[in-house]
Parts: C-alpha cells; sequence; structure tokens
C-alpha cells in the first residue's frame, strides 16, 4: 500500500472527472483506482480506522490546504482549476515534495 502522499495524484485523478465526491464515494473510488485489496482496505491502525482510509485522508487533507481541492460542502470535494493544472504538469506523479513547491502549502507546513 503507498504511503499517503503516494495518494495525492490518485485522488486528483478521481475528482478530474469534474463531479463533486463525498468523503465516502471519494475514498472507495481512490481504493479501486490505486488496485487496493479487500485486505489491504480493512488493514486497521491501532486507533481502529482503516490504513488505506487514513493515507487517503491526509492525501485530500493536503490536497485542500495546497488549495488544489475545494469542498463545495460539508464533508465533499472537487478538483478546482488549480488542481486540474498541477494535475497535468505532474503527469509522472506527485509528492509531498512537489505539493511543497505551493507557496499555499509552504505556509501550511510552516
Amino acid at each position: 500500500m503507498p504511503v499517503w502522499s503516494g495518494f495525492l495524484k490518485p485522488v486528483l485523478e478521481v475528482l478530474a472527472d469534474g463531479k463533486v465526491w463525498k468523503r465516502r464515494e471519494l475514498l472507495e473510488a481512490v481504493c479501486n483506482h490505486v488496485g487496493l485489496t479487500d485486505e489491504q482496505r480493512l488493514e486497521p491502525l491501532s486507533s481502529g480506522e482503516s490504513r488505506a482510509e487514513n493515507r487517503v485522508g491526509w492525501a485530500v487533507s493536503a490536497l485542500y490546504k495546497a488549495e488544489l481541492v475545494e469542498k463545495p460542502q460539508r464533508a465533499a470535494y472537487r478538483l478546482n482549476d488549480a488542481g486540474r493544472q498541477f494535475l497535468d504538469q505532474h503527469p509522472n506523479g506527485i509528492s509531498e515534495k512537489t505539493l511543497k513547491t505551493l507557496p499555499v502549502y509552504q505556509a501550511y507546513v510552516a
């Protein structure tokens, strides 16, 4: 299973369809997109939360803080124009280091 930053590009790719995704549906779609097995999806953390859910959640949160994803309503996400452009500019992958090139994300992590 990818570390949380390994889910950055898959989240953007799923959101690239332009629709508003509910959190639970987005999690399922991202897990399908990266090909996680049922066993991987159910692997728990000590908190009881699934590791997959946790990692996708961190990726979505980072993309929101980087202003590449917007929340039109509670627990719902949509790719914005900046996110679409960022995805197009990074066809070979997106890492936390890539996000740190954005001033808004730099301000968040500082």
